[in-house]
């Protein structure tokens, strides 16, 4: 995963110090994951990872939607602004692309 910001939102994005470790997906949807399962109740459709674990993910169309994070949670050398997160996946099948976009912002309304 990458992770890239732009504080003025113009689509140039500086890529950031912070990394995030390389994990298998199915070691980081069974082990990871399910710590932040709470914060996309009821804004998303992707499956409930259970105690026997969630891999592979059943085919179907996923989506994520006005999820709101608690900024307080969020380092706070992370600058305000545009992120763009990209993960790249991997497989006998061929590779895929997975990007998300948020704003970061430490006030109340944006």
């Amino acid at each position: 995963m990458t992770l890239e910001y732009s504080r003025i939102g113009n689509n140039q994005f500086n890529i950031s110090p912070m990394k995030i470790p390389q994990k298998p997906f199915c070691k980081f949807l069974n082990e990871s994951y399910p710590g932040y399962e709470y914060i996309f109740e009821g804004k998303t459709n992707f499956p409930k990872v259970g105690s026997e674990g969630l891999c592979p993910v059943p085919a179907g169309h996923y989506w994520f939607r006005n999820v709101l994070f608690d900024a307080t949670k969020v380092l706070s050398v992370a600058p305000e602004g545009f992120w763009r997160a990209t993960m790249l996946f991997k497989g006998h099948m061929g590779k895929a692309d997975l990007v998300f976009y948020a704003k970061l912002s430490r006030e109340s309304f944006w």
